[in-house]
């Protein structure tokens, strides 16, 4: 009785490139514009930022600075 395993060549990929870029990039132009407008619009009001007024500004910083700027200690794929 032959075992139906894993095939024994690396499996080829489909290049999904377009279809994980396009939404991902619109997302963050997005919710970057939301972040900058509700910035203008607490500072233009003369009220205090909340908490979450401040964890917006960090994560909006700190998620684009991942990847400008990688870790070292993170893993890339060649070191897999």
């Amino acid at each position: 009785m032959a075992d139906a395993g894993p095939p024994a060549g690396p499996q080829d990929w489909p290049n999904e490139r377009l279809r994980i870029l396009i939404p991902t990039w619109t997302l963050c132009v997005i919710s970057t514009g939301f972040v900058l407008w509700r910035i203008v619009y607490g500072l233009m009001q003369k009220r205090k930022f909340m908490t979450a007024d401040y964890l917006l500004m960090i994560a909006t910083v700190r998620i684009p600075s991942d990847y400008i700027f990688p870790s070292s200690l993170s893993i890339s794929p060649q070191q897999c």
